[in-house]
């Protein structure tokens, strides 16, 4: 890491967490964390990549992290992460005009569709091994396994799931009031590896939060 930037990757597009624009990356945790850095002056260098190159990237050093990944207990036998800036979660997708499924109990013995790469998988596998878990490349797979029959619920973060479905399938789903698992988003890196960098930007965390400027991007992109 160079002393005054860092190289960051992060899942694109996977709004409102993070979008690729012709000015950048903005979204939710780009925004976080450009300003969180911007306090203890490191400047961030935002490198967009597949969900599974994210992960590439940081073990090969080409980056110096992964710009919010979900905290697991998996993850963090090979990964370090900063303080968690995001609270969010995962819940189930439905087709329309089907009613909300609140419980997995109603879903034993039912496809549900998830990313491979994310951490909603392992978490289903272990507690509900009676539903037939399906695994996706990416979020917009999976909403299409739905749609097409081929899973009867998507389990995806609430807050990508339910963008991305209104952006590219309006109408077409019931969305989630609420999640079945919550998830801590952070920053990562490799084990032992950047403990410098991660004190610098829980300082700058914290100082965002005292100024009221995390408030107001977690007001601009949630509402």
């Amino acid at each position: 890491m160079e002393t005054d930037r860092v190289k960051l990757a992060y899942h694109a597009p996977f709004p409102p967490f993070a979008l690729t624009q012709e000015r950048g990356s903005e979204g939710l945790a780009i925004d976080i964390l450009s300003q969180a850095l911007a306090r203890v002056h490191l400047r961030a260098l935002f490198i967009p990549a597949s969900m599974q190159k994210t992960e590439v990237l940081l073990r090969t050093s080409e980056v110096d992290g992964i710009a919010f990944w979900a905290i697991d207990p998996e993850r963090q036998k090979n990964y370090d992460f900063s303080d968690p800036f995001i609270i969010s979660g995962g819940a189930l997708f439905i087709k329309s005009p089907n009613q909300r499924c609140k419980s997995f109990r109603d879903l034993e013995g039912r496809r549900v569709v998830t990313p491979g790469t994310g951490p909603l998988g392992r978490y289903i596998r272990e507690e509900f091994p009676k539903v037939r878990l399906l695994l996706a490349e990416d979020y917009a797979e999976s909403l299409k396994a739905v749609l097409e029959g081929i899973a009867d619920a998507a389990a995806l973060n609430i807050h990508a799931g339910t963008y991305l479905s209104n952006q590219m399938f309006p109408g077409r789903f019931t969305l989630p009031e609420e999640v079945f698992l919550e998830v801590l988003l952070a920053a990562a890196v490799l084990k032992s590896r950047q403990a410098p960098f991660l004190r610098r930007l829980n300082e700058g965390l914290e100082r965002i939060r005292r100024d009221g400027t995390y408030k107001k991007i977690t007001g601009r992109w949630l509402g």
